[in-house]
């Protein structure tokens, strides 16, 4: 997030009377040390230190930015339309082929703090972790957030239950739901920052141990699914690759 993409960010808090400048605290540093800690998740000692506030301050502030910024969320994280994506029906790779795809599912899991009598089903190879299953668009903007769900919860689990729970450790899913409001906030206000370009970012560990939560029943159904998808998909590219190459002799 570079200044200008900041700064535009603080006149949105101030200009929807989501946050205020205090005798002490300006929204700018309100923001800074929320994003500060989102983004390298120091200590609230270490932030203590950066920002010279007390504990308290920092933990405030904190809660504060964070229901701010979930309080935008439906401005900037908005279901998929009824239009084919620009980025598909104007490529002739995608289209058609494509033309019925609103975006790309995925999951990973997220550090989670949950009481100890539900602490197994959020425990696996990397501690205890929620379940975190998104969609996002074509141009890589979150359309659909879904948190809270154990580690163990493989996606076939999530999507067939998709729908509104009550939340079991609060400010670790609204976490979750901020940091993909600010991604696509990014996105919109500077659609070419070169940290959400960056594919590298991307860790393949994370990747290998979400596939590995689902049952092998639905693992196997989910491949048949997508073979014959794909199968369809290639068929029909195809016979549009013979017949143009038939014309083009």
């Amino acid at each position: 997030m570079d200044a200008w993409t900041f700064f535009s960010l603080t006149d949105i808090m101030r200009d929807r009377n989501l946050l205020k400048d205090t005798l002490y605290v300006t929204i700018k540093e309100q923001l800074a040390m929320f994003l500060h800690t989102v983004g390298h998740r120091p200590k609230n000692r270490i932030v203590k230190i950066e920002f010279i506030r007390s504990g308290e301050t920092i933990s405030r502030y904190f809660s504060t930015i964070l229901r701010a910024i979930c309080a935008i969320k439906n401005q900037f994280v908005q279901q998929a339309g009824p239009d084919i994506h620009p980025e598909i029906a104007l490529s002739p790779l995608y289209f058609p082929y494509f033309k019925n795809c609103i975006g790309l599912l995925d999951g990973t899991h997220i550090e989670a703090k949950v009481p100890v009598r539900i602490a197994a089903r959020f425990r696996g190879r990397k501690g205890l972790t929620q379940n975190v299953m998104a969609a996002i668009k074509p141009d890589c903007r979150f359309t659909y957030v879904s948190a809270s769900w154990e580690g163990s919860a493989n996606d076939f689990t999530i999507l067939k239950h998709a729908l509104p729970l009550p939340l079991l450790f609060g400010l670790r899913v609204e976490i979750v739901l901020s940091c993909c409001v600010l991604h696509n906030y990014i996105l919109t206000v500077d659609p070419h920052d070169p940290f959400l370009n960056d594919e590298s970012s991307v860790r393949e560990d994370d990747v290998n141990y979400y596939s590995q939560t689902r049952s092998q029943r639905e693992h196997r159904e989910e491949s048949r699914q997508w073979v014959e998808l794909r199968d369809n998909i290639a068929e029909e590219m195809w016979q549009n690759y013979s017949r143009h190459t038939r014309h083009s002799i």
